[in-house]
Parts: C-alpha cells; sequence; structure tokens
C-alpha cells in the first residue's frame, strides 16, 4: 500500500469516524476503544505518516445497494 497522494510507503490502516456536524477522525486499527458506525457501508482507511494524508474506501456493490434502499439520491446506472 502506498500513499496516492506523495507516493510514500508510510501507511497506516483503521477507520474514520464521525456524524452528522462533527469532523471525521482517522482511528487508527487496533484501537482498544472505538464505536462502530450504526448505518452505512464498511469502510477501510487509511492515512500517510509523511503528508497526513486520509483516504478510504468500501465495497462498490454494498454502497450502491445502501444508496437505493436508503438514500434519496439517484444512481446512473450507466457506465461513462
Amino acid at each position: 500500500m502506498q500513499c496516492i497522494q506523495c507516493q510514500s510507503k508510510r501507511v497506516a490502516t483503521g477507520t474514520l469516524k464521525g456524524s452528522h456536524g462533527v469532523e471525521a477522525i482517522f482511528a487508527p486499527k487496533g484501537l482498544r476503544f472505538g464505536l462502530r458506525p450504526a448505518h452505512g457501508t464498511p469502510v477501510e482507511s487509511f492515512a500517510c505518516l509523511d503528508c497526513g494524508f486520509v483516504w478510504c474506501i468500501t465495497p462498490p456493490k454494498e454502497l450502491e445497494a445502501f444508496i437505493r434502499k436508503h438514500c434519496d439520491q439517484e444512481i446512473d446506472d450507466s457506465k461513462s
């Protein structure tokens, strides 16, 4: 794994946590105490130890299913 911004290989894995009106925070994997989001799709998150860039990945099929079931937005079914 390498940073998608600076290409450093010094990357930590973990989760992003937050809620409406609250900034998201990066919680490193293995944290002794943590809260799990009640709704949404599983997210694997990463943070670069050199530049501080944070990004995450979620399974696209689970995300689409969740949006279709729980969100008002429409999904464009055509592939560009």
